[in-house]
């Protein structure tokens, strides 16, 4: 290992080498300060970080995220427990058996539902035409309220038992939103998404 790396290992080293005394408080190693693990930073005025961080204590990230608030805890089903948390506005959890996590590339499309017992469109259509357009704005809708779980499909229930299209994807350039997104910037986002052992979890 060269030296320069070894020196940058040597803070982290020393901090877990800290004895703990028997009178030490583990229960709070935070004093009452939100930021106690900022407590050995202030920037200053001749310091660069500042166009970032501002002056004093840091409490955001460059990419100006907000450090708190920040949540910890746990839930438990079956005696199972599930340990959680949000730390900047990332939620994360450990425990959950059947948990999966997915990652799907949104490129500006809303997911269309179609309504219970309403007639829908074929499998091969053209949402673009104004007999389909028609049909979407009446039949389907990105949010089913009042049929609660039963309105959501999953992917693989793309088609009915009839035969029709349960769901439709449409671009935010499709007359349906009559050009409420025409000035939107072009979106090429990565979404994440979880899988759970039930519904309505937790």
């Amino acid at each position: 290992m060269k030296l320069s790396s070894l020196c940058r290992l040597l803070p982290f080293c020393t901090a877990a080498l800290v004895p703990v005394h028997a009178d030490t408080n583990l229960t709070d190693l935070t004093n009452g300060d939100p930021f106690f693990y900022t407590s050995d930073r202030n920037i200053t005025k001749d310091d660069k970080e500042k166009v970032l961080l501002g002056l004093g204590r840091p409490n955001r990230t460059h990419s100006q995220i907000p450090h708190l608030p920040v949540y910890f805890g746990y839930m438990n089903t079956n005696s199972t427990y599930r340990f959680v948390n949000i730390v900047e506005q990332v939620f994360t959890m450990i425990g959950e058996g059947k948990h999966g996590l997915w990652r799907v590339q949104e490129n500006g499309t809303v997911r269309m539902y179609r309504k219970k017992g309403a007639d829908g469109l074929a499998k091969n259509a053209n949402v673009f035409t104004d007999d389909a357009t028609q049909t979407i704005k009446q039949n389907y809708s990105s949010y089913l309220p009042h049929e609660s779980w039963s309105g959501y499909k999953y992917p693989d229930q793309k088609l009915a038992e009839d035969g029709k299209l349960n769901f439709v994807d449409l671009p935010i350039s499709h007359p349906i939103f009559e050009g409420k997104y025409d000035d939107h910037a072009p979106i090429d986002l990565a979404n994440w998404y979880c899988t759970m052992s039930a519904n309505d979890y937790p």
